[in-house]
């Protein structure tokens, strides 16, 4: 049923649900799915196309990793394990280290583990490049209503210092775009695409769907399970709590609706007004009709484009 060599990407905007849905799946006895960790590009443009032929080679890819990304400080692992592991292997090429690395991850923390994942929001925008490093890959984008986004943009910020887009205009480009970069992977048959509003609605039915998908056994009572292994396992690291308190606790419905108490009605129609066709085309209701958005829709798009070409908007966000 599962395959090592397939791997799980869990991607989206940041804030949508990604941490609660690589704790669902990776309290599955069959999947392993780390902290995040954005490793491979950190280490992509030096040793994409780069032979790992030595125990040279092993050691200088090993201290790259070790100090490009401080992320991946959470795994836990020793750099001696792994390039005692990778060492054994030789030669390597950039996706067979990869695969290494999670192999040693798996070995420490879920010897029973068949198949190892990656969740990193960031993801999404290089579907592309991951599907061609590893053919196999099964992608799960979990999508959230961008005003809630929004409104957690808003909380964390307040919390650890300016780090997400915090005005209506910069949070809907950052929402959209992170739509606009799944979109034409939407065909394939290793995508899906999940609702963090029906996950936390229908959670099991959403499971359901995305163990079929995965082509895993469905096990609710070890999916679910989740809060209490993370105060045991610590399945995200304690300095991270921060940022995860709720990953203590079971599934709540409230957090559906808190961006309609929490956003100002000015910030609700300001958004709406900057991506109100995508929040319709993704299903989600709108304050403002939607008539009334066409026409400021598309003077948007030609304020972004005027806005992109001068440089006052980071095309990269």
């Amino acid at each position: 049923m599962a395959d090592k060599a397939r791997p799980i990407f869990i991607v989206g905007c940041s804030r949508s649900g990604t941490t609660l849905l690589r704790l669902l799946l990776t309290c599955h006895p069959d999947l392993c799915i780390p902290p995040e960790s954005p490793f491979i590009f950190k280490l992509f443009p030096k040793w994409e196309n780069k032979k790992l032929n030595s125990l040279r080679d092993i050691s200088l890819i090993c201290r790259d990793l070790f100090t490009l990304d401080r992320k991946f400080q959470d795994w836990g692992l020793a750099e001696s394990d792994l390039r005692k592991k990778s060492s054994n292997r030789l030669p390597l090429g950039f996706k067979e280290f990869i695969q290494e690395v999670h192999g040693l991850y798996m070995e420490q923390r879920d010897e029973e583990a068949k198949r190892w994942g990656e969740k990193n929001p960031g993801y999404v925008h290089h579907i592309g490049f991951l599907s061609r490093l590893f053919p196999d890959a099964q992608f799960i984008h979990i999508i959230r209503d961008g005003r809630a986004v929004f409104h957690s943009f808003i909380n964390a910020n307040k919390k650890h210092g300016k780090i997400y887009p915090e005005t209506p205009f910069d949070a809907a480009i950052f929402w959209k775009r992170t739509l606009s970069s799944s979109s034409p992977f939407r065909v394939m048959e290793n995508y899906i695409e999940i609702y963090y509003e029906n996950l936390v609605l229908y959670p099991e039915e959403e499971l359901r769907r995305l163990c079929d998908f995965l082509r895993i056994e469905y096990l609710p009572d070890k999916m679910f399970s989740y809060p209490q292994l993370n105060v045991g396992l610590e399945l995200v690291p304690r300095r991270r709590m921060g940022w995860h308190e709720a990953t203590f606790r079971n599934i709540e419905r409230r957090k559906i609706s808190e961006w309609k108490q929490g956003l100002r009605l000015r910030q609700i129609l300001l958004f709406e007004l900057f991506a109100g066709k995508e929040l319709k085309s993704h299903g989600f209701k709108l304050l403002l009709p939607f008539s009334a958005l066409g026409t400021v829709n598309k003077g948007f798009v030609r304020l972004e484009t005027k806005l992109r070409y001068f440089g006052l908007v980071d095309a990269s966000k």
